[in-house]
């Protein structure tokens, strides 16, 4: 049997009320030229027995970890697919999304390692609330925090992945965007588009509805900027730092628009 087209890797943690809906969303796609990892590193909430009642569906680990990013590496270490998609246990994937992404990898001919999406921003009962879109790579937006790709509703080619060596397992607040930055400083290509692919759930307990490592994640903005620029952030950079904010509004007003009708995302529940 040849390896499948995607690897997904969920990593889980105390998030129960949420779980059993992320792992039904992908279990209910059309397309199934899949495998599906959950890592559980401890959960107490009763997660662990919603996951092993998927038992022989998925492919399950309660092996210790580090932290989220440390999970998922220790996932994706177990993958065979050909392209990696993360999916935090309280969002989900639409129900096309694995068939979409197949078509376009395929219509695109596999040029691009990193293939993002859109999604729609749901709360804590699943309601939408509106949508957000992924932002076109730029190193030097990235550099200043203003490039976001929306991580639920992006895969990853397996070999991209495996050459950065994964996840920094010790960015506790922004592991996927270090991701997304590793790859383009390794130069991968990436490839964007406006159809939503996953929900990304925002709630108190989040990390983004929350907004409670915001102090940690500026701190983790100022050493990407260093590992990106090779300079320290100053004064200067925080002036620049309103030019390319206002850069990336005008580079994406789909998702600008949102923002204006929707209000923000970060810290909304906080």
């Amino acid at each position: 049997m040849g390896s499948p087209f995607f690897s997904i890797a969920t990593i889980s943690f105390n998030q129960a009320p949420f779980l059993g809906p992320a792992i039904e969303s992908v279990l209910g796609q059309d397309f199934h030229d899949y495998e599906y990892i959950v890592q559980d590193p401890g959960s107490t909430d009763g997660s662990r027995e919603i996951i092993s009642s998927y038992s022989s569906r998925i492919s399950a680990s309660f092996e210790p970890d580090q932290g989220p990013a440390d999970g998922l590496n220790k996932a994706f270490s177990r993958a065979k697919g050909k392209y990696f998609l993360f999916l935090n246990s309280d969002d989900m994937l639409m129900p096309d999304s694995l068939a979409k992404l197949y078509k376009w990898i395929n219509s695109d001919d596999h040029r691009h390692h990193v293939y993002s999406g859109a999604c729609s921003v749901i709360d804590t009962r699943g309601r939408h609330l509106r949508y957000a879109y992924s932002d076109a790579m730029n190193l030097m937006m990235a550099a200043y925090g203003q490039c976001i790709l929306i991580q639920p509703s992006s895969a990853i080619s397996a070999m991209a992945f495996r050459a950065v060596d994964g996840f920094n397992a010790l960015n506790r607040s922004n592991w996927d965007g270090e991701l997304f930055i590793d790859l383009a400083l390794n130069g991968c290509q990436f490839a964007r588009s406006c159809h939503a692919l996953s929900c990304y759930r925002v709630h108190a307990a989040s990390i983004t509805g929350s907004g409670s490592l915001y102090a940690q994640q500026a701190e983790e903005r100022r050493r990407l900027f260093t590992k990106i620029t090779s300079k320290s952030y100053n004064e200067r950079s925080r002036i620049l730092a309103d030019f390319y904010w206002l850069k990336r509004k005008l580079a994406n007003p789909l998702d600008t628009i949102e923002r204006l009708l929707g209000g923000p995302i970060y810290g909304s529940c906080g």
